[in-house]
C-alpha cells in the first residue's frame, strides 16, 4: 500500500473519530472527578487547592460560591465555552493536554493560559443587577455586554493563597483595569 493511500486512510480515521471524541469528552467532562483526575495529584498544588476551595463551605472563592448557589455546579459550567468558537477553543486545548498527558509530558499550568471569556460568565449573568443604584455595575458602561474588559480581569474565581472578599475582587487587579480609563487610579 502506498504512503499516499495510508495518509488518506489516517486522515479519514481522524475525521471519523473527531465527532466521537467530542461526544465522549462531553460526557466525561460533565463530572468534576474527570476534570480533577488529570489535575490533582501530590505534585499539582494549583488544582489541588482549587478543588479544596471549591468543596469547602462557607465559600472562600467565586467558584465555591457558585457551587453553594447550585449544588450540581460543575467545572465545565464555567470552563466549557459558551459559543461554538469558544467550545472549539476549549476542546482544542483539552485535546492537546490529553495528548501530552498520555505521552507523559503534561505539566500542570501555573496560571490559566486561556482565561474565560465574558460570554462564559454572561450565559448565567447576562446583565449584572446591582443591589444599589450607586454600585459599579449600575453604570451602563460597566455592565455586560457593553463592558470592554473581561469579568475575570477583576473577579478572581480561584484566589491564590488568600481568601477573596468583596465579590471576589482584588485591589491590585482592579486598579490595573481601572487605570485603562481613569487617570486618577
Amino acid at each position: 500500500m502506498c504512503v499516499r493511500r495510508l495518509g488518506w486512510i489516517a486522515l479519514l480515521v481522524l475525521a471519523a473519530s473527531a465527532p466521537a471524541g467530542w461526544l465522549i469528552s462531553d460526557r466525561l467532562e460533565s463530572r468534576n472527578e474527570f476534570c480533577t483526575s488529570c489535575h490533582l495529584d501530590a505534585a499539582t498544588p494549583l488544582h489541588e487547592q482549587k478543588a479544596a476551595d471549591f468543596a469547602e463551605g462557607p465559600a472562600s472563592s467565586l467558584a465555591a460560591a457558585h457551587r453553594e448557589a447550585k449544588l450540581e455546579f460543575r467545572c465545565i459550567d464555567c470552563h466549557g465555552g459558551a459559543s461554538f468558537a469558544n467550545r472549539l477553543r476549549v476542546k482544542s486545548v483539552a485535546a492537546r493536554d490529553a495528548l501530552r498527558y498520555l505521552l507523559g509530558r503534561f505539566e500542570e499550568p501555573q496560571t490559566m493560559q486561556h482565561p474565560l471569556w465574558n460570554e462564559d460568565c454572561a450565559k448565567c449573568h447576562g446583565v449584572y443587577s446591582p443591589a444599589r443604584a450607586d454600585a459599579f455595575h449600575a453604570i451602563e458602561v460597566h455592565n455586560l455586554p457593553a463592558f470592554e474588559f473581561d469579568c475575570v480581569e477583576c473577579h478572581d474565581a480561584h484566589p491564590k493563597g488568600r481568601r477573596a472578599s468583596l465579590a471576589y475582587l482584588q485591589s491590585e487587579r482592579l486598579v490595573a483595569v481601572c487605570r485603562n480609563c481613569h487617570e486618577e487610579f
